[in-house]
């Protein structure tokens, strides 16, 4: 398999009414910066996007319950890495889980989307599983 590249999605402040809401509702506001990563779909060794069973945050913090939290989230999700073929593939699944997770995207964004591209969207997954 190729070296694959993809972004990391990280976090930073952002002059917008989202952030304004965000304030309102005693959240931090943030937006959406994407920087270049290995995410490991190539099986990497290296630190960053090898696999490993160490946790990436300070034991016995509320970072680590907020981890673990991920973490239980994502084993429900299950691997997806078959259905994703670069790094910048799985950058804007990424994107688009965290859109509709923090509600950026709202209800009726993710409706329109998924009604517009399900079909195409239906071909890829069955396809790539």
């Amino acid at each position: 398999m190729n070296d694959v590249k993809a972004s990391r999605i990280t976090t930073s402040s952002s002059a917008s009414s989202a952030q304004s809401q965000a304030q309102a509702q005693g959240r931090s506001p943030s937006a959406i910066s994407i920087g270049e990563d290995d995410f490991g779909l190539a099986g990497g060794s290296g630190e960053q996007g090898g696999e490993t069973n160490e946790v990436r945050v300070e034991p016995d913090t509320h970072d680590e319950l907020m981890y673990a939290l991920g973490v239980n989230l994502a084993r429900q999700l299950g691997d997806i890495r078959p259905l994703v073929e670069s790094g910048e593939e799985l950058a804007q699944v990424a994107k688009g889980l965290l859109d509709t997770v923090v509600g950026r995207l709202n209800d009726d964004g993710q409706r329109l989307l998924l009604s517009k591209r399900g079909g195409e969207l239906d071909q890829l997954i069955a396809g790539r599983a």
